[in-house]
Formats: structure tokens, sequence, C-alpha cells
């Protein structure tokens, strides 16, 4: 049952001011109008609790501060693997999922609960959308900036001269920037949708945070088997007649590569006789951004 909040109208701009002064960016307004870093009584976590949480960030040093957030979780460096990033991820999907009740006056499924721009508020910065950003050289080529970071003063910037799905993996990706790294200054970003693989290290860092954010594992392969009724999808003559598009020598010759079926199932709208939004367009990511990831996940064999 989900609890009665007593609700408590308070601007953003009051909540960013409290934060600042609480010198806390993820406290927030509790069932009682009180910000949670107020509360005089330490945070009371389980030596279980704080032994998952660690195992979670990767991190056996991290330790429960006063008030109830893992000091890892803040932590920035030059370089992270691959899981050092999900890891990052984790906690902070944790997070949004423990603060749902105050980020949400109902709470969302989980799929929109998967909102960079929400996620900003829970540490601290402030993203706005802008008509355009304007313009920066990259390599001697003009490029239309999409998003823009500064660390310092902890504001986002999304260009709306974009598809949304671009919009959305560009926050996502600044995201990414603003929990990984410690650059300084304004720091401007190309259109992204995640499928370009990125040159420069922290580019590559963002990207793969963006993508773990959008698309979870755990989340991901659940609709994925609620949709195509199994976990691993093999295409053969009773999946290819589920689609209802032809023959099985029709469905077959659709398919030259394993891109061109990632991409179908991250498109089709339509299996077994039932009609559903497309992965893509429940994930709100671009068809190729969700066909990559199927493919990384391994969840269709080719």
């Amino acid at each position: 049952m989900k609890p009665n909040f007593l609700k408590v109208y308070a601007s953003s701009a009051e909540i960013s001011e409290d934060r600042i002064l609480l010198k806390n960016p993820y406290a927030h307004l509790d069932g009682n109008g009180q910000f949670s870093a107020l509360k005089e009584n330490k945070f009371d976590a389980s030596q279980n609790e704080i032994t998952t949480s660690r195992h979670i960030l990767g991190n056996q040093y991290a330790h429960i501060g006063e008030t109830g957030d893992l000091s890892a979780f803040s932590r920035k460096k030059d370089k992270y693997s691959q899981q050092e990033i999900e890891n990052k991820v984790k906690a902070l999907h944790k997070i949004i999922w423990k603060n749902r009740f105050t980020m949400w006056s109902e709470q969302p499924n989980f799929i929109d609960m998967l909102d960079p721009l929400k996620a900003f508020e829970l540490i601290g910065y402030k993203c706005t959308t802008e008509s355009t950003l304007g313009e920066f050289r990259d390599n001697g080529k003009v490029i239309e900036a999409a998003g823009l970071i500064d660390n310092d003063s902890r504001r986002i910037r999304i260009s709306e001269q974009f598809k949304p799905e671009v919009r959305r993996f560009t926050a996502a990706h600044e995201l990414g920037h603003a929990l990984l790294h410690t650059q300084s200054g304004l720091h401007r970003d190309r259109p992204i949708d995640g499928t370009i693989k990125a040159k420069s290290p922290t580019e590559y860092e963002a990207d793969f945070f963006a993508s773990r954010f959008l698309m979870p594992e755990n989340l991901l392969k659940t609709v994925f088997k609620k949709l195509f009724l199994t976990d691993k999808f093999i295409l053969d003559e009773n999946t290819a007649s589920a689609f209802r598009i032809g023959s099985f020598d029709e469905v077959i010759s659709k398919f030259k590569s394993k891109r061109d079926l990632s991409r179908f199932l991250a498109s089709i709208k339509q299996y077994n006789g039932v009609r559903f939004y497309s992965l893509a367009f429940q994930f709100k990511v671009s068809v190729e951004a969700m066909a990559i990831r199927l493919e990384e996940l391994e969840l269709f064999l080719f």
C-alpha cells in the first residue's frame, strides 16, 4: 500500500537554496515538510544494508554518512572501468527508487523513473531546456550544441533543437559527466543518441553511463520477456509466424545481419497477436540505441 504522504508545496528554487544551505545536494522534503538532512537522528542502517550497498558500489570502504548517503556515491576520479560505471548507475537507481514518493505525487511506472531531469534534482544540479545553445567547432567542423554542462555552477542545459530521444540521451550523458567527471568550466556536447562510439575516454564513459541509466539490464530483460515471451529470442518458424508479416522465408529474407534483427526487435509493435509500444518507444530511446543494447545483453540469437 502506498504511504499517505502529507503534500508539501515548495518550489524547486526553494529546495535548491536549502540544499545549498544544508550543504547536501540530496536533501529533499519528507512527508512532514521537513528536509531529510535536518533530522537530528543519524541514519540507522544495518550492517547488512551497508554490506549490500558496498557490493553495489564496488567499494568495500564505502560507509553511511549522517544524511544516509554512501560516501562513495559522489566520489569522482580520472578513469573508470565499465563495472564501476555500472555500479554508479545502480546506486543512482537505488536512490531514485528510495525517493520516488517525494519526486512524484504518484508512483510512476519503472521506465518513467529513468528520467535524467529528475535525477539532476537529486544530485543538486539545475537542468533547463533552451531553444538553442549555439554552435561550436570540433576538429574543424561546426556543430550545433545539444547539451552544455557547467560543473562549477552545477547547471545543465539541453537544446530543444533535436528529437526527444536525442535530448533524453544527451541529458543522461550530461548526468554521467556530472557524477563521474571533474572538468571545470563550460563543456559543450554534440547531439548523441548512443549509436556512435565516442573517441574521448570521458565522452565514452558518459555515453556508457547514459545507456545503462536509460536501459538498465534487469528492467529491459523483464520488458523483453513480457513482449516476446522468452528470455532469449530465437528466430524459427514458430517465432517468425508470430510476427504475422509473411512466410518464414519472407521473414528470414529481411535479416541479412545481426543488427537487422536487433533493429527489428527494437522497433516491432506486435507479436503473437498482441499489439504494444515498441521497446525503443517505451524506453524513449532511438531504435538504433535499443538495438545495440539488445545485442550487448545477448537477448536474441542470430
